[in-house]
């Protein structure tokens, strides 16, 4: 049995103002399938799950391109083009194979392409011909397309946010790639749109019950290979922006669109309820002064650099420094021409530095702070979710009663490690702020006295109204306050 495998994607934030080109792909993983094979890096992530498969055969793996980059502005037409025509290559290269398995996001926008995925699972389609299976992993904060649908023969998404079943999810689909090849099964989609956008915390209820209830129907039923809740990515501007259920069966499509219906409405009708608390600016403030659990950790959501946003704005770091907080850190924030200042500059220098404010208008001014540089270094490394996230060259400064760890790359902080491998014990702080959402939480929990979610104004700003979209398909909640009457339907 020869399979096929290859992963390209990024989650693009129409709103945020950093183009991903070439050189974003590159600062985090960038690698041809050549290189897997020779051993000069390891295999993807689904490489990694074909391996895992146990069979009565071997499974010979074909590995394609391999390339992710970190959340960020729409693609260039450049980049994506290159890199779709690389795996393309890599597909034709293979000659014939059983089936294909990619590993892609779901939330991919270039320059001229609303559905990058959708783009690459036709064009893949007509290299394999209409028999070989094409199955497909996305992240839940994807755009579900009908050309995706169309094109793929299974797709599912990670279940969890923060993802910690990634690896989980993709052995999953490569186990059922390998089963729908030996023709044990034949898979049919159902999809519900929900008609809504939601920030879905799997880890808090309701939304923690639903996705218990779904492990448990693909434990119990066999006629059910895969449900998955995608979510959507709300700051996506495109047609298919918007969460859905999507159940795959075997060979029984009623079945399927009964209860992708079934778990559709119950998101819908929790809708108010599936977000978190966030926390506007002066509120997140007033808490934090008022606070006795220690160490407290802040998530300055609106942003986080996992949603594309630049993880340069200083608005919470700078009202907490107004009303006297110390004793604070905080990680990351991307500042590339502070950091060249302080390794400039050297350990122990002080001098005054501008600090972040540099991208967008929506993240607020810069600091300017009279600072000390504690530490210089030539790289900070985080894994999450099967990739290692480098910093490139990084600095710690203090001031303000503040110390902020400024880095080259924009990476999200997932990991008290973080703070660690910048020389500073998170456990000793009174305030953490962590540039992240979400994904932040499963380390940190277990350290932190208390966590709270804040969101200024910024580019993840949840109030969807006041960004400008132009693609969204309507009605949609929370535009449309009742968006299946609107559609003239029930729900």
């Amino acid at each position: 049995m020869r399979i096929f495998t290859a992963t390209l994607g990024t989650e693009t934030n129409t709103f945020a103002p950093l183009p991903t080109n070439l050189e974003s792909f590159r600062d985090l993983v960038c690698v041809s399938g050549d290189d897997i094979i020779s051993g000069r890096c390891e295999p993807s992530a689904a490489g990694q799950a074909l391996l895992s498969v146990r069979q009565d055969r071997p499974i010979e793996i074909i590995h394609g391109l391999s390339a992710s980059a970190q959340p960020g502005g729409v693609t260039t037409r450049a980049a994506y083009e290159h890199l779709r025509g690389q795996l393309l290559d890599d597909l034709a290269a293979a000659g014939k194979v059983d089936g294909v398995l990619l590993n892609l996001h779901g939330a991919m926008i270039a320059d001229g392409y609303l559905d990058c995925e959708g783009d690459i699972l036709r064009r893949v389609r007509a290299r394999t011909g209409p028999d070989i299976p094409v199955c497909v992993v996305l992240d839940p904060h994807c755009h579900l397309s009908e050309e995706m649908l169309q094109y793929a023969d299974a797709i599912s998404c990670y279940k969890e946010y923060p993802h910690t079943d990634v690896e989980e999810c993709l052995i999953q689909m490569a186990d059922l790639l390998v089963r729908i090849v030996d023709g044990r099964h034949k898979p049919v989609q159902s999809v519900f749109d929900c008609r809504m956008i939601s920030i879905l915390h799997t880890r808090e209820e309701p939304v923690r019950s639903i996705i218990d209830r779904i492990r448990t129907l693909e434990q119990t039923e066999a006629d059910i290979l895969s449900i998955s809740i995608v979510h959507g990515f709300p700051w996506g501007d495109s047609p298919d922006m918007g969460t859905r259920v999507l159940v795959i069966t075997d060979a029984a499509p009623e079945k399927g669109a009964r209860i992708a219906r079934e778990i559709g409405l119950d998101l819908f009708t929790h809708r108010d309820s599936s977000g978190r608390k966030l926390l506007t600016l002066e509120e997140a403030t007033r808490e934090a002064l008022r606070a006795s659990e220690r160490p407290l950790v802040i998530a300055d959501s609106s942003d986080n650099p996992g949603g594309g946003a630049p993880s340069d704005s200083m608005r919470l770091i700078r009202s907490l420094m107004e009303k006297g907080v110390t004793n604070a850190a905080a990680a990351f924030i991307w500042d590339p021409g502070a950091v060249a200042i302080a390794h400039r500059a050297g350990e122990g220098a002080r001098l005054p530095i501008r600090i972040g404010g540099k991208t967008s208008v929506l993240c607020g001014p810069p600091l300017d702070l009279g600072l000390t540089v504690k530490r210089v270094m030539e790289n900070l490394s985080e894994v999450f979710a099967g990739l290692t996230w480098n910093t490139g060259p990084a600095a710690v400064v203090e001031g303000g009663g503040f110390e902020l760890v400024l880095t080259t790359n924009r990476i999200q902080c997932f990991t008290p490690e973080a703070f660690r491998q910048a020389g500073i014990r998170p456990e000793d702080k009174s305030i953490l702020v962590v540039k992240s959402s979400q994904h932040f939480r499963s380390a940190f929990e277990p350290l932190a006295g208390r966590i709270l979610y804040a969101e200024p104004p910024g580019v993840l700003d949840t109030r969807l109204d006041t960004l400008p979209f132009r693609h969204v398909q309507r009605p949609r909640w929370p535009f449309d306050p009742d968006p299946f009457g609107s559609a003239g339907g029930q729900p």
